[in-house]
Formats: structure tokens, sequence, C-alpha cells
């Protein structure tokens, strides 16, 4: 398998996201979604990742294409109303456009919409699976699949404990979480959380962003400087 740099929550903070990249080795570079909000370069970051690498489905990547569409489409959303402008949502349309954050559906590209709607909810390979929330040991991966994306213990929202799947290494984010955390059984480590960038957000605290080099499993951060 080739190496891989797995890259925790990003949330459009696109100077950091390559200050990291430049620390890691090289390999081919994954997301494990929220790529997008309240940093202020989202649009920067998705157009690097369209064009440099791979990214699995977050809530915040779901949040907005909810609400594009719900206006769009003049559909009620799946989410509250302003529930993604207060989650860092106008950080994103002022990013594709300073002067329209009240109607970023308008400016926000159509094919960064598309790209976005067509990520997939998780990434194999070999021994191991990247997903953004951590996988429910309740649900199997087919019924995890079958549930929405906006659905509490789904494959983008879950924030419960998760179990060993036999054979896979996890490698998700969502979590927020000052330091990485290590998940580990009696038969060693089975999975880690890697979203440190969010860690207090709501505190003025930046935290870190944080990748692993796969399959080395090495951790390479870099603190957030957008």
């Amino acid at each position: 398998m080739s190496e891989l740099n797995i890259i925790g929550d990003i949330a459009g903070n696109f100077a950091t996201l390559q200050a990291l990249l430049k620390k890691m080795p090289e390999g081919e570079t994954i997301s494990v979604g929220d790529m997008i909000d309240r940093g202020p370069s989202s649009k920067e970051v998705v157009d690097f990742l369209m064009k440099n690498g791979k990214a699995v489905l977050g809530n915040h990547e779901h949040m907005m294409i909810d609400w594009i569409e719900s206006v769009n489409v003049s559909r009620r959303g799946v989410y509250d109303d302003g529930i993604w402008a207060m989650n860092g949502g106008l950080a994103t349309m002022k990013s594709y456009d300073p002067n329209e954050q009240k109607n970023g559906h308008k400016t926000i590209s159509d094919e960064h919409i598309a790209w976005m709607r067509s990520l997939p909810r998780y990434i194999e390979k070999d021994d191991l699976i990247i997903t953004h929330a951590p996988i429910n040991p309740i649900f199997g991966m087919a019924k995890l699949l079958t549930l929405p994306p906006e659905h509490n213990e789904g494959l983008c929202w879950n924030r419960g404990n998760i179990k060993r799947i036999p054979g896979k290494f996890q490698v998700y984010g969502h979590q927020g979480l000052q330091h990485v955390k290590w998940h580990t059984d009696k038969e060693g480590q089975f999975g880690i959380c890697i979203d440190t960038c969010n860690f207090n957000w709501r505190e003025g605290h930046k935290g870190m962003m944080t990748g692993i080099h796969w399959p080395s499993k090495k951790l390479y951060q870099q603190e957030i400087i957008d």
C-alpha cells in the first residue's frame, strides 16, 4: 500500500494545512472531513484537496450541503435553521466571497458543492479504515451506510465509544479534543482520533492540526496559524 498522510479536521485553516504537510513525508493526502468552517480559508482548503488529495464526508460539509439545497431547492433542511451559520458557516461563505456572506449559496462554487456531495463516508485501504466520526460498535458497517448522514450515531456525527474492527485500524476526527486519543485493548492499538484543531474553539483556543502518516503511525502537528 502507498504511503498516506491522513489529516485531522482542518476547519478552513489552509495556511496551517500547508505548514503541516511540509513537515510530513511524501504521501497521498486524505482528509477525515470537516475541511470547512470557522477558519478563514475554506475555499482554498477545498480547492487544494479536490486537486491534490481525497476526503471523507464530515458533518460540516453535510450541514453546508443541506443548507445550500434548502435555499436553492426551497425545501426544509434536515438541520435546524441557522445551525450551519452558527457553527462556522459564515466564515466559509466569506471565504468564497467577502461581500456575499448572506447570499453565499450564490457564490459557493457549483464544482465544489458537487465534489463535497460526492464524498464517501469512509475510505478503506487494506488494514486501515478512515471515517469522520468513530464507527459505532452497535451497528455493522452495512447498517451504518443505510443511516442518513445527519443520524446522531452515524459516520458523520457519532461521538460514542469505538471497538476494534478485526483486521482494521481506525483513523477518525470529529471530537474536538485537546490531544490525540489512541484506542487500545488487550490486543494493542486499534484506532486514533486526530481532531485537535477545534479544541475549545468557543473559548478562543485555536488548537493544533494533527496528521498521522500511514503505515508508520507517526504523528505530526502544527499550531493553527491562520
